[in-house]
């Protein structure tokens, strides 16, 4: 299964805002293919002059087709294990940008742990193909050594140009499991915009760099990380759009296991005359510079220095933006615009505050007061900029191109503000990392959107909204346990069960515990330092504030194991008159052919009113509820939305 442009494009952003289907392109041969167990666009050992880079396949090598490409790269993947067992544990880069010339120059330190079952012989690493490696050594125990190594261009669409620059390492002696070494690497080039992965897929111009809109520049350096733009040293296996969600997979997996990384940066900036007022913010922490006056560049007047501290990465891939902004307060917000008059910032500002103040009196209600949670918004250059957001930063075009009415603006704003002050409420007080699993952090922030949206548009609103990722989630999910594989939802790493299953799984614990249980448990501090001792006092805390009730279907079926998702039907209706007149009782026989059991909602009608109950129906299992109603019954209704199945997720009956 293909997917077309209009799915893929907000899927390369961490965060996007909702966007509207559109037809399907048909992909377009994918270039310069390269035989990857052979001849390779090119390679240079270390002291090869780098301006002779050859860009096309050499005499006589074929271009292969997208479905061939996927071949290759699939015997690719079987033939180079060494990147499946290579694993990055610390990364500390001492960074130089020079924005007037796009470039950036970079000393990588590195530790690199082999997680395979085998001993390897050499270590992979990519950057982005308009990068080049320059030096690389080795520190190995028995002291540092000075490797020469090869590069190679190798296709993958986890770099906005649909390249990356591979270097091969041949080690003096083979690195056992479990073992780690320390690298020291330098690299250099350009980052300039690019959408090539986009457009050789068919996506119109407009469309692709309004998606991939990394770039290095004196008015705007953004630089998202793996998945946009690999400006830092990684370990991956090559992956291309439109197979299946294969490179939005690799891209979660790849967070995971960074999850927990050190990371450091050291920043350097030269900048012009002009170009002074810059603000910088490294996994959406704002860093503090320091600036000087440079005396040997008569083009360059200044430098400017910040660095970011060692901490441990949480789910973002390292990520860097440096801009010229002017800083604007509103409430919870911290504006950062490009500069402009006075009435125009008005017009941008004040409908950002007027959401932020709706917002965060619920986003207190549910999390609790943080006086100390800030988030900082970003001008992104042009208007239909996709947005991004790390940590307690938010990336977006702040300037309405559509010019909707006030009421509508403000509206759009306050969704994705619901969601954003979500990850800022997370990251309150905290140094670093965040060792919350990622179904409740980001999970967590889609429910309370999606909440946000019932409060202000209504119950049906919200089901809407979870229906759109139903579809999706039912597609990936197993038909039974074992038939095919599944994520557990405390170890989920991919979207579509980290943000859509999560979403579904926080609307059923609140109908089954109740608003105030469930606040009380999110408002909680979690405790432990990794993943699973957190999830484990989640439960334990949802089992206490459950007050009698039984959750462990839900924490067995949906949370710790993934039995994918149940299949409800209406198997009879059978009516019959009360005890009293004008009273009837209505049992209604109910299947679950799916093997994870669930609570739904049960709706009897007549023409009087309507009876609302919930009822349990176990896997693989059948009930047969009875409901007095008065009036006679017209309708039976089992689901309103908010529990995930296989096919529809609203069944009705009409009574005859």
């Amino acid at each position: 299964m293909k997917f077309p442009v209009s799915v893929l494009l907000p899927l390369l952003s961490i965060f996007s805002f909702a966007q509207q289907p559109s037809q399907k392109p048909n992909p377009a041969p994918v270039p310069q293919t390269q035989q990857l167990h052979g001849t390779v666009i090119f390679s240079r050992s270390e002291n090869d002059d780098t301006s002779t880079v050859q860009s096309q396949p050499p005499s006589g090598e074929t271009i292969a087709s997208g479905e061939a490409l996927e071949a290759v790269l699939a015997d690719e993947a079987k033939a180079n294990p060494t990147r499946q067992a290579e694993r990055i544990t610390a990364l500390a880069l001492d960074l130089r940008l020079r924005p007037r010339e796009q470039s950036m120059a970079v000393r990588a330190g590195l530790t690199l742990r082999n997680d395979g079952n085998t001993p390897l012989n050499e270590l992979r690493l990519q950057i982005s193909s308009t990068l080049h490696w320059d030096s690389a050594r080795v520190i190995a125990p028995a002291g540092e050594q000075e490797v020469k190594f090869t590069t190679a261009k190798i296709h993958s669409d986890a770099d906005h140009t649909g390249l990356l620059t591979e270097i091969t390492l041949p080690l003096a002696s083979p690195l056992a499991p479990g073992a780690t070494t320390r690298l020291d690497l330098l690299y250099s080039g350009i980052v300039p915009q690019a959408a090539d992965r986009l457009t050789a897929i068919g996506t119109p111009d407009g469309l692709a760099q309004h998606s991939d809109w990394d770039r290095i520049s004196t008015a705007f350096t953004g630089l998202r990380g793996y998945g946009n733009v690999a400006w830092y040293p990684v370990a991956a296996q090559p992956v291309l759009l439109g197979e299946q969600a294969k490179l939005f997979d690799v891209l979660a997996l790849h967070r995971r296991q960074n999850a927990g990384m050190d990371f450091s940066l050291q920043l350097t900036i030269e900048y012009a005359p002009g170009e002074g007022n810059l603000t910088a913010f490294v996994n959406g922490r704002q860093i503090q510079l320091t600036f000087k006056d440079a005396h040997s560049d008569r083009e360059v007047v200044g430098i400017a220095h910040g660095s970011l501290s060692p901490l441990k990465l949480g789910y973002d891939e390292p990520n860097l933006f440096v801009t010229q902004r002017a800083l604007h307060e509103a409430g919870k917000l911290r504006l950062w615009l490009m500069p402009r008059d006075l009435a125009a910032a008005k017009d941008l500002i004040d409908p950002w505050s007027i959401a932020a103040s709706d917002v965060t009196p619920f986003l207190s209600n549910w999390l609790g007061q943080q006086p100390d949670a800030r988030l900082n918004v970003l001008e992104l250059p042009e208007s239909g900029d996709a947005p991004f957001e790390s940590a307690a930063l938010l990336v977006a075009p702040l300037d309405d191109d559509e010019q909707r009415d006030g009421a509508a603006r403000i509206d759009g704003i306050e969704m994705a503000l619901a969601h954003s002050l979500t990850h800022a409420w997370l990251m309150a007080g905290k140094g670093d990392y965040d060792a919350r699993p990622l179904w409740l952090n980001e999970g967590l922030a889609c429910f309370i959107a999606s909440l946000w949206l019932e409060k202000q548009h209504g119950h049906e609103a919200a089901m809407r909204l979870l229906e759109a990722g139903r579809q999706s989630l039912a597609l990936e999910e197993p038909e039974s346990p074992g038939a095919s594989d599944g994520e557990p939802l405390a170890t989920a790493y991919r979207p579509v069960y980290t943000r859509n299953k999560a979403d579904y799984v926080f609307w059923m614990l609140r109908d089954v515990v109740g608003d105030g249980a469930l606040s009380a448990v999110l408002r909680a501090e979690p405790k432990g330092n990794n993943p699973a001792d957190v999830e484990a006092s989640f439960e334990q805390a949802l089992t206490q504030a459950a007050t009698g009730r039984e959750i462990n279907w839900l924490l067995a079926d949906w949370i710790d194991a993934d039995k994918g998702l149940p299949d409800f039907s209406i198997k009879g209706v059978y009516p019959g008159p009360g005890s009293t007149p004008g009273s009837w009782i209505v049992a209604v026989d109910l299947a679950n052919s799916g093997y994870a059991a669930a609570e739904v909602k049960l709706t009897v009608s007549s023409d009087a009113h309507s009876e609302n109950t919930r009822v349990f129906i176990p896997a693989r299992g059948k009930i047969t509820p009875k409901v007095l109603l008065t009036g006679k019954p017209e309708e039976v209704r089992l689901n309103d939305g908010s529990v995930p199945e296989t096919q529809a997720t609203v069944h009705v009956k009409t009574i005859e």
